[in-house]
């Protein structure tokens, strides 16, 4: 797809590249969601088969993020919902 060779004329795009094909964790900073998408995307054409772990900073982020992949041509994402607050005490043992 043309759209996803967009990114990977950048250096900062093979550098995250670089890290994901040596299996090194690598985070990115300061680019708008819909660019996220596209990088990822991007990562998944140049690594078919590879999973990759996205976080982001609430379920609805998370939501638009696999919606934005879908488009651009990416795999199907999974979504892991937040976990509800627990506003009790609890009691427990740790045994480690």
């Amino acid at each position: 797809m043309e759209l996803l060779s967009l990114p990977k004329s950048l250096p900062e795009y093979q550098k995250l590249l670089s890290a994901a094909r040596g299996g090194q964790i690598a985070s990115v900073y300061g680019v708008s969601p819909v660019h996220r998408a596209h990088l990822a995307a991007a990562l998944c054409d140049d690594l078919p088969g590879r999973a990759f772990c996205v976080v982001l900073r609430d379920e609805p982020a998370a939501r638009a993020f696999a919606e934005d992949l879908a488009s651009l041509g990416g795999p199907p994402a999974a979504v892991l919902p937040c976990r509800d607050p627990v506003f009790h005490n609890v009691e427990s043992v740790s045994h480690g």
